[in-house]
């Protein structure tokens, strides 16, 4: 551990208050993080993407700058780096930040089977928010979490809890953005996310990661129990840097996941996306969809494993992963697994790594689009799955959007 790290644990074990075991707690946590591979599975540890940057050299003191929030945004919470502001909070719902009320950041004991970015969160946290639905609430408006990185070299490092009652239905949106008039300088958001669905509760989640300068690293873990339906969005584009890990473990007997994943790295950008579902339950269904587009330079891996397990008996489990390279310097790998410990089951997978259609081209140029038209038409049309199939017509709306904007770019 260098001095640098030390130092920085230091100052911000300092600015919360923190006792000499959550120090030293941090300590060892960054340590595992060095000492970690980027990939920890054999059927992945040789494909992964690393940041440019140092993760660990961004500042995690900034709040004491002068920044303040973008007004005329709609909310119900809002984060600006660590800091937290609540807006149009709906009925129902708790929401608990543990630096407004002083508690601690860092939970003890951290968990020795997690990926390595997830350590280099608790060596560095500075943040902690929790929702809790309250049992039998059906919220009909959306729950936005709001997330911006100030001006400078920043970082969050931020822990999120999310708790759906017994009976509750929940549209839960989380949005990344640039902070207005902000220079290029580069901004970390490092989110460990831990989701809890109680039984018979739904819950669409949606993540929108559009940030020019952030740096995004998410790793999201979803436990559904019985009768529990989860439908999970997620949307990355013009992020240079993109690690996302989505775990979701079916516990209980019927629980159902949908996962869509879609991904526009451009101009020498890497994302690195891992999708796992775990099958622990009798009759529970899995279903993840992957899609794509890579150029400019930039590189793209969609990982994907779909583990059924010997009590997960009439488990029905479908992995679809496809990625759409829009320029020749442009790379992607797609890696579909398979776990199967029980013979009374259903399972498949697809993947697929081209390049657009000439002929499809070809027909669209002939109806007057150029080339460039063309293949954004098609790459539209290769997208379109992410949405089709979302329930919730203002969660498909806010995925068609970022999508056609970020094809217009």
């Amino acid at each position: 551990m260098t001095v640098n790290i030390a130092e920085r644990i230091k100052g911000l074990v300092d600015e919360l208050g923190e006792s000499p075991s959550l120090e030293e707690q941090r300590v060892k946590s960054y340590a595992k993080y060095e000492q970690l591979p980027y990939e920890r599975s054999q059927l992945f540890v040789k494909n992964f993407e690393k940041m440019n940057e140092d993760p660990s050299e961004f500042d995690v003191l900034f709040e004491r700058g002068k920044a303040s929030l973008p007004s005329g945004l709609k909310y119900a919470v809002a984060s600006l780096g660590p800091r937290a502001t609540v807006g149009e909070l709906p009925g129902g719902v708790e929401f608990f930040d543990a630096k407004t009320r002083g508690a601690p950041l860092l939970q003890l004991p951290l968990s020795e089977d997690e990926d390595k970015m997830y350590y280099l969160n608790g060596a560095l946290r500075n943040s902690l928010q929790r929702f809790t639905v309250r049992d039998r609430v059906r919220l009909e408006s959306p729950l936005i979490r709001l997330s911006v990185s100030p001006p400078g070299k920043v970082a969050t490092f931020r822990r999120t809890e999310i708790e759906v009652g017994e009976g509750s239905k929940l549209l839960y949106i989380d949005r990344v953005i640039d902070y207005p008039g902000a220079s290029e300088e580069p901004a970390l958001l490092n989110d460990v996310t831990d989701v809890r669905m109680r039984p018979n509760s739904a819950l669409t989640y949606v993540t929108l990661s559009t940030g020019r300068r952030e740096r995004v690293t998410h790793d999201v873990r979803f436990v559904l129990e019985g009768g529990a339906k989860l439908t999970c969005v997620s949307w990355y584009a013009d992020s240079p840097y993109v690690r996302a890990r989505a775990k979701v473990t079916l516990k209980g007997e019927g629980s159902d996941v949908d996962l869509f994943w879609g991904g526009y790295p451009k101009v020498s950008s890497r994302y690195d996306y891992l999708a796992v579902v775990e099958h622990l339950a009798r009759s529970t269904r899995g279903y993840a969809l992957q899609r794509g587009l890579a150029k400019g330079r930039s590189r793209m891996l969609l990982k994907g494993l779909m583990i059924i397990r010997e009590t997960a008996t009439n488990a029905d489990s479908h992995l679809s992963q496809h990625i759409l390279l829009l320029s020749k310097d442009s790379f992607a790998n797609a890696i579909p697994g398979l776990e199967i410990e029980t013979n009374e089951l259903k399972a498949k997978h697809s993947a697929s790594v081209s390049q657009p259609d000439e002929d499809q081209l070809f027909y669209l140029m002939s109806r007057g689009l150029t080339r460039e038209e063309s293949v954004m038409s098609v790459a539209g049309g290769y997208l379109a799955p992410l949405a089709v199939n979302i329930p919730d017509p203002s969660a498909r709306e806010a995925l068609e959007y970022e999508v056609e904007k970020a094809l217009r770019s």
